[in-house]
């Protein structure tokens, strides 16, 4: 809606019923199952509100209908609130109706036009780069046999060239313990007589 410069204002809830109207209709979902759609109220400029008589409820219930399909009480509910509107647009619209302009993929063609496109968002400049005062001093000279530094996250360092030279860079060594440091030495012989 922002996209479009229109103001979120409110939103209408329609339950989705059976055919019969029943029972409320299970829907799809990956987190909850859906049984409802949600009928967003914006506003772009000023714009009155409805009178009080002509002020929907925020629930609906209607049978549900095709895909991307409005149920005839969401156009009644808008054209009852706003009478003296003259242009109506129907985003994802799936059949004409007298006084709506439909657009969508899905939309009757006589009708298609498409809504004011988005506006583009505005690059931010990019800051102007600080002056810099010029160096009243000399770097400080290095010694001849003395080489830069290179931090560590600089340092090359060479990938391992087979799976198991991997294998055996990241498993560790056993530690030596006290008894494998021990030098093993020959007992002494004794001179017999």
């Amino acid at each position: 809606m922002e996209a479009w410069g229109f103001l979120y204002r409110t939103h209408v809830i329609w339950i989705k019923t059976t055919k019969d109207g029943s029972r409320p209709k299970m829907g799809m979902g990956h987190w909850v199952r859906g049984q409802h759609e949600l009928l967003l109220i914006g506003r772009r400029g000023r714009f009155p509100t409805p009178a009080d008589d002509a002020q929907p409820r925020s629930t609906f219930e209607s049978p549900a209908t095709r895909h991307s399909e409005k149920p005839e009480h969401a156009y009644e509910i808008i054209e009852k609130a706003f009478p003296h509107i003259e242009k109506r647009l129907e985003l994802f619209a799936r059949k004409p109706r007298p006084g709506w302009t439909a657009w969508g993929r899905e939309a009757p063609k006589p009708n298609d036009d498409p809504p004011p496109p988005a506006p583009k968002p505005t690059p931010t400049p990019e800051p102007a780069p600080k002056p810099t005062a010029p160096r009243t001093t000399p770097p400080p000279k290095r010694k001849a046999t003395e080489r830069p530094k290179t931090p560590a996250t600089k340092r090359q360092t060479s990938a391992p060239k087979s799976a198991t030279a991997a294998a055996s860079k990241t498993t560790p060594k056993p530690k030596r313990t006290s008894a494998s440091r021990t030098r093993r030495t020959t007992p002494k012989k004794t001179p017999t007589k």
